[in-house]
């Protein structure tokens, strides 16, 4: 698996996977269809200095296989958010989210040196919540539709 920079912020490769509303609210719960691209650009792009943002591809193969972005938001005492992360169903299954957990976490100690990071998640998610879980997310807080999540990377 191979790690690419999305710094056009283009989103093709989301817009043809992500067909149901399921699907999308996944990914991101206040996102609709159909896809609009101009919406997802504008997350990445609103305040850069302040609260820069990183959309990362996956690749296997040849293949874009999966999409993770994070966010840093300054106004949240520098909370870094891993967010806006999908796997093609065609990749499931197979331990590749796993290994694009593994880069989306190298990249963020390279780039942004943080002690910690969140991300939230539906409660109906299970597979999601499970997957995070085992990859050291530990639940911070429950709403009733999201759970946030936090892994410490100091002692990890």
């Amino acid at each position: 698996m191979k790690i690419l920079e999305n710094t056009n912020f283009n989103f093709d490769f989301l817009e043809k996977e992500i067909k149901s509303e399921d699907e999308l609210s996944l990914v991101n719960p206040t996102a609709t269809l159909p896809f609009d691209q101009g919406y997802w650009r504008n997350f990445f792009v609103e305040n850069p200095k302040e609260n820069p943002a990183y959309s990362l591809y996956f690749e296997i193969n040849g293949q874009l296989a999966g999409h993770t972005a994070l966010k840093r938001f300054k106004e949240r005492n520098n909370q870094i958010f891993l967010c806006l992360v999908y796997l093609s169903p065609a990749f499931r299954g197979h331990d590749y989210s796993k290994k694009m957990y593994e880069l989306t976490e190298k990249f963020l100690v390279e780039k942004l040196f943080p002690d910690q990071y969140f991300l939230n998640v539906l409660g109906r998610n299970i597979r999601a919540l499970r997957s995070y879980e085992k990859f050291g997310f530990k639940i911070a807080s429950e709403s009733q539709e999201r759970v946030q999540m936090v892994k410490n990377l100091k002692n990890s």
